[in-house]
């Protein structure tokens, strides 16, 4: 328990930290509620030593992993998210297979073109080793950042979860049931899904104003904004025949 209350502690200071420096660039962007896909990677740490009952006996290696969501608030987002990772085995134990599903909620302080966040998230994890398998419920908590690259709304997003899996292994009479937690950092690439409704808008709202602007000096060049220029034609006509 303390060293899960330790990585909340320290994802809390991150937290902080990139509080601090997103409110530095306090530009807000319009929120944009497209429903995304974000594919990326994963690595998962581990102890990796095999001397604790909180330690899965694997070794840490890279993973996978798919998440589709959209903001459904200002301020919140909400993601369904796939993940997975074979982790090498270790002490003679076979490799550990795992794969993930989970719902996350990320909360944004704001909005700007690069924005710091905070997450927490369920779900369950389906694990097999060697020619057993056993499904746990997870949980995780994080923090990351994510950074808009493109007019598009395309962005990348780099996290730091801390993952806590209640694995259940009384099957087992060597072991028990434990907590195994983990640090995965995650970097992924958010693609919007669909045209950008507000800016569509806007490209919208140019370009009528600028047929607008086009049509009133059209008006001006031809005469046809002037009420009195049909009578002014006709006063110079009457001068004319006057003189003669």
């Amino acid at each position: 328990m303390k060293r899960h209350i330790r990585a909340g502690l320290s994802l809390a200071g991150g937290m902080a930290l990139l509080a601090a420096s997103g409110s530095a660039l306090a530009q807000e962007q319009p929120l944009d509620t497209r429903w995304y896909v974000a594919p990326g990677v994963n690595y998962t740490f581990t102890n990796g030593t095999g001397s604790s009952n909180f330690d899965r006996q694997a070794d840490e290696n890279l993973g996978g992993n798919l998440a589709f969501g959209r903001a459904i608030s200002r301020s919140f987002n909400l993601d369904l998210r796939l993940s997975g990772a074979d982790l090498p085995g270790i002490n003679g134990r076979q490799n550990t297979e795992h794969y993930s599903f989970g719902i996350d909620l990320l909360y944004f302080p704001h909005r700007n073109r690069v924005a710091p966040y905070v997450s927490g998230g369920v779900g369950v994890m389906r694990s097999a080793i060697g020619g057993d398998t056993f499904t746990n419920p997870v949980a995780n908590v994080g923090v990351g950042l994510q950074g808009q690259f493109a007019d598009s709304g395309a962005a990348i997003r780099a996290g730091l979860n801390y993952r806590v899996d209640f694995f259940d292994n009384s099957s087992n009479s060597n072991d028990d049931f434990t907590e195994y937690g983990e640090f995965v950092p995650s970097l992924n690439l958010v693609l919007p899904l669909g045209l950008d409704r507000p800016r569509t808008e806007r490209n919208r709202t140019s370009l009528a104003a600028a047929n607008v602007d086009s049509r009133w000096h059209l008006g001006l060049s031809a005469g046809w904004l002037w009420p009195d220029s049909s009578r002014d034609s006709n006063q110079s006509i009457s001068c004319r025949q006057n003189r003669r």
